[in-house]
């Protein structure tokens, strides 16, 4: 811009030569075109360097919502975090082999008539049908037996899962203590709400599925079966029967429990 202002002065040099006023031409004239085009260059100057305090703000906006968001998201991962915390019961365990467990309290009860809360004292388990003799066995007898352990995962149809470390007796051994008769197929649970579910013989003794009494390291909570539920590994949850109180052999290969005579596959198979 320092150019533009000894072209001014040039022009006033030309047009007082041409006038005969050479002598008017004073410093102060000089002074105050140097004086505008100074203002000129300022004002042009202010105007460039207000760009980037612009951007400046609009940066700075832009990074205070990406950060109310990144706290908005963190908030939502620990609440989630601490309703998940809050269904772990004292001394359970979390972690097992490198494997995060989930609480064996779900997130929320889907049984059909509500948690049930068994008494220990004079609750029996029956074993009969197809047998060579009914038995009758309480909560003690059933932990005497040989424990299995098996880190398992529930699926449940309404779309969560828990992966649990269970511990309980192989329901074949249960049924050997009866003796199952030759043409027994099917194996029908019961539970203290009325529900009932069944599953194949040969599937319960192929895979040594367990009846567990223990989940992470803890006797079942009542909101998961308390004394006994059926971990039918690789089957939908309504197969996974809590509260069992009888175990009944029959040879109705075609027997719908609960949610089977209500639509649902009586294979139940997650793959």
């Amino acid at each position: 811009m320092k150019r533009y202002g000894v072209f001014i002065l040039a022009a006033l040099l030309l047009f007082s030569c041409a006038s005969g006023n050479l002598k008017y031409i004073s410093s102060a004239d000089i002074s105050e075109s140097q004086t505008s085009v100074i203002s000129e260059e300022s004002s042009q100057e202010n105007v460039v360097s207000t760009e980037p305090s612009q951007k400046s703000e609009q940066e700075s906006s832009s990074q205070l919502e990406s950060g109310e968001q990144s706290s908005a998201a963190e908030s939502t991962v620990d609440a989630v975090t601490s309703a998940t915390l809050s269904r772990y019961r004292e001394s359970e365990i979390t972690e097992y082999e490198g494997v995060r467990l989930d609480p064996a309290i779900g997130p929320r009860d889907n049984s059909i008539k509500g948690v049930q809360y068994v008494d220990p004292e004079g609750f029996v388990l029956t074993i009969d049908g197809l047998v060579d003799e009914t038995i009758e066995l309480d909560i003690e007898k059933v932990r005497a037996l040989t424990d299995y352990q098996r880190l398992v995962t529930l699926y449940c149809v309404e779309g969560w899962d828990a992966t649990i470390l269970w511990r309980g007796a192989l329901l074949s051994d249960l049924i050997d203590l009866a003796g199952a008769k030759s043409e027994a197929t099917t194996v029908i649970f019961e539970a203290v709400d009325g529900y009932a579910t069944s599953l194949p013989l040969d599937y319960i003794l192929s895979n040594q599925l367990i009846l567990a009494y223990e989940a992470n390291g803890l006797d079942l909570p009542p909101e998961m079966g308390y004394p006994f539920i059926v971990v039918a590994e690789a089957k939908w949850g309504y197969k996974w029967a809590r509260w069992v109180n009888r175990i009944t052999l029959s040879s109705d290969s075609d027997f719908r429990g609960y949610w089977e005579s209500r639509g649902f596959s009586n294979k139940a198979d997650i793959k």
